[in-house]
């Protein structure tokens, strides 16, 4: 008796275990057959089954909610990457693409966003992220900027790879089939070319092109209309019921860049080093090397795509031209404690140049600031650019002076090119390199030494 109720039990645990594993697998093939992807499973991503933990920064959340005591979290980082976080733990990615837009439905139960010509949407209730089937599109087109009209359905512009811009923008719904593309916004000509599209909850704001008939220059016009009103073929945009970039920037408040570095304001900055004319012109040339010019070629290769401004995250600012224009640009936020603000960085370039020469670094007539201040922030563009590979030094002497001026002669020194792979830069002679010679004036301003001009040799 003893010995049958241990076979029992044993036959007992095998079925268990074989039900447990048919139960696992009819699992599986249902959710091939959804047409979804689970977050915990990659099959579909195209990634692994257990990936390995992701670095997490909480500085990049761009959006988060706490449903049924489960907290969730969608971020992208640095603009390139889309991530889950579940918890305070267990973190995902779901893709590693270029993100358009990650938009929080109305009602706050889902996730939209559109990455490299798709749209995909993350339902908190199910957890699982479906990728919206566009029916209704031209041949060629893939969507782009997406907008929620309401909690069930969106509009976006569409583009196709040769496309100047989008002649029209689609209007679709989630789920059940209604993911067909229905026109809800269409331009009266191909010379009218839409660029993009806001919304602030209320409106729904189109920038478009203008183009004249040999798209030699254009004009930028706006549209603003109720979401209640952008329904399927309803809404035809012509130039007569447009508004023009100054009629716009007047009656419209966006979030632009606060560009403070006017001319004007440059100017009336207290600039300059404090030397007296007799201890400059004893320095030596390495005394001159290392005071004069060192922290002034430091500071001047932030303008050229040399500088070492520390920067953290990035951030599109919209910035607003003298014609009422309005534009995205990205900026990366400063994190360098030299500059704490936009104002500290103008004293530190007024310090070492001329009020006209601070200018030409720090503004720019054409309105495409390389430093702006957003939200009392400091922000900059982060641009790069190499050095001159065959540079090896430079040799610093006074040329003249008096009282109130003095040229300073640099020459610099680069290997030529037929040594420049045999020869230490080092050990180079003369007769192996070639020089060249610039000429900087230093000149008493305000009763203080700048720069009235400045370059560097590579």
């Amino acid at each position: 008796m003893k010995k049958f109720n241990v076979y029992s039990v044993l036959s007992l645990l095998l079925c268990i275990l074989l039900l447990c594993s048919c139960s696992d697998f009819d699992n599986e093939q249902s959710f091939t057959d959804q047409g979804g992807f689970e977050i915990s499973d990659f099959s579909s991503a195209g990634g692994e089954k257990n990936p390995p933990p992701m670095p997490w920064d909480e500085g990049i959340v761009e959006f988060a909610v706490n449903r049924n005591d489960f907290f969730y979290t969608i971020a992208k980082e640095h603009g390139q990457e889309l991530h889950m976080k579940r918890g305070k733990s267990d973190e995902i990615l779901l893709a590693a693409v270029q993100f358009d837009a990650i938009l929080p439905s109305p009602d706050g139960s889902k996730v939209l966003f559109s990455a490299d010509g798709e749209i995909h949407i993350y339902y908190y209730d199910t957890q699982k992220v479906w990728q919206e089937e566009i029916y209704g599109l031209p041949d060629g087109y893939s969507p782009k900027t997406v907008i929620w009209l309401d909690d069930e359905n969106y509009i976006f512009t569409a583009y196709s790879e040769n496309e100047l811009g989008g002649g029209e923008i689609y209007r679709a719904g989630t789920g059940g089939g209604r993911q067909f593309a229905d026109v809800c916004i269409s331009t009266w000509s191909d010379n009218l070319h839409i660029e993009d599209m806001i919304s602030d909850g209320e409106a729904i704001t189109v920038k478009a092109f203008i183009f004249n008939a040999d798209f030699t220059s254009h004009e930028v016009l706006y549209y603003i209309m109720p979401h209640n009103k952008v329904r399927p073929h309803g809404i035809t945009l012509t130039p007569e019921n447009a508004i023009t970039a100054e009629s716009y920037a007047k009656v419209h408040t966006v979030d632009c860049a606060d560009i403070i570095a006017t001319p004007e304001e440059i100017r009336s900055v207290s600039g300059g080093r404090e030397y007296s004319y007799e201890e400059l012109i004893a320095m030596t040339p390495d005394e001159i090397s290392k005071k004069i010019f060192e922290p002034a070629i430091e500071h001047y290769c932030n303008f050229t795509g040399l500088g070492s401004i520390r920067g953290s995250e990035n951030i599109i600012v919209n910035l607003r031209y003298k014609s009422g224009e309005i534009e995205k640009w990205y900026f990366t936020v400063c994190d360098d404690e030299r500059f704490p603000t936009y104002e500290a960085f103008i004293a530190e370039t007024r310090k070492y140049f001329a009020k006209d020469l601070a200018v030409k670094y720090l503004y720019d007539e054409e309105g495409y600031p390389s430093f702006a201040r957003y939200n009392g922030v400091f922000v900059f563009t982060d641009g790069a650019r190499g050095s001159d590979l065959s540079y090896i030094s430079t040799e610093y002497s006074i040329e003249s002076h008096s009282e109130r001026e003095i040229v300073y002669l640099a020459t610099a020194k680069y290997i030529k090119d037929e040594f420049y792979d045999i020869v230490d830069n080092d050990e180079a002679t003369d007769e192996q390199c070639d020089f060249k010679e610039y000429r900087y004036r230093f000149i008493l301003e305000d009763g203080k030494w700048v720069f009235e001009n400045f370059s560097l040799g590579y």
